[in-house]
């Protein structure tokens, strides 16, 4: 898998912690919006205010100009009326000021709300990775305790519910990495993303070749296609869950337990955690409807494109499960 785990679960608090700061930014940016939007609404109500007091003071005048027997001070009452009908103007240009401010102000509001819920999807997004990711770990730790306590089943192989569970988080995880991508690329341009596309197109293409060689009946071969995404989550989560066990060595040397190696029995377990039996009537069923693959080739067909699995058992040209190097398929 081409994403380290360890950077992988490193990098994930630090997005969400600057997600968080961007949030946190982008609800401040509105407090202030709004602050300025309230403002210029009581601004613009105190100038209605005004405009309508000056209205009537000019009413009175004119009445007072216009009574009989008024002869003094006319051109004074002429020029004051005209000059409040001035003041009148200016004061409403500034009322229809305000609200236009107003109402870019209200629009950068609605804005940053927009933000805010993009901002918190990405967030989401983020965490549930971390989270996943973290889960991972917990149960290859989990994994090695038990068989450093030499937990074991009849034959010397440990109990699988441990590596299940680590397995279930690996897959989770990369359900987790394919929702954070889809809402950090939405924007991206899609000449971007036309080269990393096509050539996860062109190793998915692989793996539907591979599954569709595999007859679980005579003349009924697994639907590649109808399986493709069961089988990568597969693979990516045995190859997760493999290295996340790793890391919970932290460095130190995995016993050997009854003849078997750490990595001999975390492989041994996951083989074991998928033992079924079926009649082939239910096996013709799900092979037609199903997307998961049978059971057996969720083992051999996610193993033989698995490189630890390789240097685990040191596999060659001519053992049952080697396939060679350039048909090996790694989506992630």
């Amino acid at each position: 898998m081409s994403v380290s785990l360890s950077g992988t679960v490193r990098a994930a608090p630090a997005l969400a912690a600057s997600l968080e700061a961007a949030i946190e930014a982008t609800v401040t940016a509105q407090a202030t919006l709004v602050a300025a939007v309230a403002q210029q609404t009581a601004r613009a109500a105190d100038l209605q205010g005004a405009v309508r007091v000056l209205q009537t003071a000019a009413a009175g005048m004119s009445a007072q100009l216009a009574a009989p027997g008024v002869s003094l001070v006319t051109a004074s009452l002429a020029a004051a009326v005209q000059a409040t009908a001035t003041a009148t103007a200016s004061i409403e240009a500034a009322v229809l000021l305000a609200q236009t401010r107003t109402s870019d102000l209200s629009a950068a509001v609605r804005d940053g709300f927009g933000a805010t819920v993009s901002l918190s999807g990405m967030l989401q997004a983020a965490q549930a990775l971390n989270a996943a990711l973290q889960a991972a770990v917990q149960a290859a730790q989990g994994l090695t305790a038990a068989m450093n306590a030499q937990i074991s089943a009849p034959g010397g192989v440990i109990v699988t519910a441990d590596l299940t569970a680590a397995v279930q988080a690996g897959h989770s995880a990369l359900a987790a990495i394919d929702a954070g991508k889809h809402i950090v690329m939405v924007n991206v341009e899609a000449d971007v993303l036309a080269g990393p596309a096509m050539a996860k197109r062109a190793r998915s293409a692989g793996l539907v070749e591979q599954y569709e060689a595999y007859q679980p009946l005579p003349g009924q071969p697994i639907n590649g296609a109808l399986t493709l995404g069961e089988n990568i989550a597969d693979l990516a989560g045995v190859i997760m869950a493999f290295r996340a066990w790793q890391l919970s060595l932290d460095g130190a040397e995995s016993p050997v337990i009854d003849g078997f190696t750490g990595a001999e029995r975390f492989f041994i377990g996951y083989g074991l955690s998928w033992r079924s039996q079926s009649r082939d009537e239910h096996l013709l069923k799900a092979l037609l409807s199903d997307p998961h693959s049978p059971p057996r080739y969720r083992i051999v067909g996610v193993l033989k494109n698995v490189p630890e699995f390789y240097e685990t058992y040191d596999l060659s040209e001519g053992d049952g499960m080697f396939l060679p190097a350039p048909e090996r398929v790694s989506i992630w």
